[in-house]
């Protein structure tokens, strides 16, 4: 059974984070290393990996809009 794409991001976080706790609890004292991991290194990721995701869509769309408007026939010289 295939579910929507919501649910399957909803299934993978759910995992992730059930994933990290485990690994928090079986490792407590091995995680030392990662004690860089702060909340505002956390958003900071957040909001630069958004930033270009969203640079990367939009220069797409406009790839693609350009190409559309380049294959449309010209009404007025046809």
């Amino acid at each position: 059974m295939q579910g929507c794409r919501n649910c399957q991001y909803i299934r993978v976080f759910v995992i992730s984070v059930l994933f990290i706790v485990i690994i928090g609890v079986i490792f407590k004292q091995d995680l030392s290393f990662l004690s860089f991991v702060k909340p505002i290194n956390a958003a900071l990721f957040i909001i630069i990996l958004g930033s270009v995701v969203f640079l990367f869509k939009l220069i797409a769309y406009r790839i693609e809009k350009k190409s559309s408007l380049s294959n449309k026939s010209n009404k007025i010289r046809d």
